[in-house]
């Protein structure tokens, strides 16, 4: 799994195109290469295991979602991000690995606008999965979207020096 994090990362550095569902998937297939039977690939709602049954995904209405947040002239970039980041989690397209894919497409999203990345601390991974848990029983994102601005989002510092200081 670590070795096919850094290949992704490669990817998402080298990648020239911008975020589409054709990026997602390749990010998600190189995600799963080793631990999934269909990477790249959107649930169809062919398999059931228990009382749990897995739901299609209609990917022209995940494109369109993608393309009409990607346009929208009101939200930041790091926000469209972050919703990019939730929204992938929330929906489960893939069949593995949907965190890490959505963690990696709203990090390329971020390195392709130049406004850093998407990083939640370990030391707040118990917060952090405690608001996943509530904006997916309560479909609310505004919880998490705030929290992960205060909390999640790494770039660069620049401080401008004064001459006292040199």
């Amino acid at each position: 799994m670590i070795v096919q994090l850094k290949r992704v990362w490669q990817y998402i550095i080298n990648e020239d195109r911008p975020i589409s569902m054709r990026v997602m998937k390749n990010i998600n297939s190189i995600v799963v290469k080793m631990d999934s039977l269909n990477p790249e690939e959107f649930k169809d709602g062919s398999t059931s295991i228990g009382k749990l049954m897995s739901s299609s995904i209609d990917e022209h209405a995940e494109e369109n979602y993608l393309q009409e947040l990607l346009k929208d002239k009101n939200k930041s970039v790091t926000e469209k991000s972050i919703e990019i980041m939730y929204h992938l989690m929330k929906n489960k397209i893939f069949w593995n690995g949907n965190k890490r894919t959505a963690t990696l497409v709203a990090n390329k999203y971020m390195i392709d606008n130049g406004v850093g990345l998407i990083n939640i601390p370990l030391y707040c991974w118990d917060e952090w999965n405690k608001l996943i848990s509530d904006y997916y029983y309560d479909n609310d994102m505004s919880k998490i979207k705030e929290w992960t601005y205060k909390v999640g989002i790494q770039g660069i510092d620049i401080f401008k020096t004064s001459i006292k200081d040199k």
